[in-house]
């Protein structure tokens, strides 16, 4: 049941990731080239999933174990494989 609950905070990663991606290609690689704005652009993305994670999580779930913590991220991480697969076979014209 907490992996439901947790579902709306991982939502919440997919419009910080698009924003994320437009302030590399908008931003980041114009100030600081291509090389260093993808690793950039990671850690910024990283630390982001990590407060909404840390302000969010446990306002939906009151009590968490160990366990759950490791169920959620398991799913969070299968989650945004199929969401990258999905988005990659739909921006794909050729498929």
């Amino acid at each position: 049941m907490n992996i439901l609950k947790s579902l709306p905070v991982w939502l919440c990663f997919i419009p910080i990731a698009i924003l994320n991606g437009g302030l590399r290609e908008y931003i980041l690689t114009k100030a600081i080239g291509e090389e260093w704005a993808l690793p950039v652009s990671g850690i910024i993305l990283s630390v982001c999933i990590l407060l909404i994670t840390w302000l969010l999580l446990p306002r939906i779930i009151k009590t968490i174990t160990s366990k759950d913590c490791w169920m959620i991220g398991i799913c969070w991480g299968i989650l945004t494989i199929v969401f990258e697969f999905a988005a990659g076979l739909a921006g794909d014209s050729t498929v």
